[in-house]
């Protein structure tokens, strides 16, 4: 994330006025036509999409669209953006769990498993930063990769990881401890952790004194 190059938009810090959508339009597409001006090669991160005013980022079309040809005299077709959201977190997750109850393994899914429920949640949740997009509309957005639901042998590999940073010895009976300090759902399988990682720094330390 060190680089000049690379650009992270946070909703809550740098769109937090709705009144001020007209503003914040002109700056990001000013932001984006300034940079690209100068490097072709940028990448433009837009994280917590859920929170992201809606027909904020429908802006950018001009950027991303399908021209053959540079747009007055600039290449806009080199630089990535990547939407980063939790407004699919519930679709993903049953898709996750029907694969369980159908006895399929996890590594037995493909992207084509989730592109459509993604692709659509994302359009329908009114309020959200891709709610009616014309990003979706026009079919702009070439890939919806899912973040999937961490189990529990996910989440053992962060503590471990977590116990080697704090230069702590492997202990399996300190791992299972943490665990179970953890919330995991759905109610009655218990499969999924309800924070992902988060916390664990925090929980290692409240089992360990």
């Amino acid at each position: 994330m060190d680089s000049k190059f690379v650009h992270l938009f946070i909703p809550e810090l740098h769109f937090p006025h709705k009144e001020l959508i007209r503003t914040y339009k002109d700056q990001l597409q000013n932001w984006i036509r300034g940079n690209i001006s100068s490097c072709p090669y940028q990448l433009f991160i837009f994280d917590e999409m859920q929170s992201l005013l809606p027909e904020l980022i429908d802006v950018i079309k001009p950027f991303i669209d399908y021209h053959n040809h540079k747009i007055d005299g600039v290449d806009y077709r080199r630089a990535i953006y990547i939407f980063l959201s939790s407004t699919s977190g519930q679709e993903i997750a049953d898709v996750a769990l029907r694969t369980f109850k159908d006895g399929r393994k996890r590594e037995s899914m493909t992207l084509k498993d989730y592109e459509g429920v993604i692709r659509s949640s994302s359009y329908s949740q009114q309020g959200t930063g891709l709610w009616h997009s014309k990003l979706i509309d026009h079919h702009l957005i070439s890939h919806f990769v899912p973040f999937l639901p961490l189990e529990r042998e996910h989440v053992r590999k962060c503590i471990q990881q977590e116990m080697r940073d704090q230069g702590w010895p492997q202990c399996t009976e300190t791992e299972n401890e943490v665990l179970n300090y953890l919330s995991f759902g759905p109610v009655n399988y218990e499969l999924y952790a309800a924070k992902g990682c988060k916390n664990i720094h925090e929980k290692i330390y409240l089992v360990k004194w």
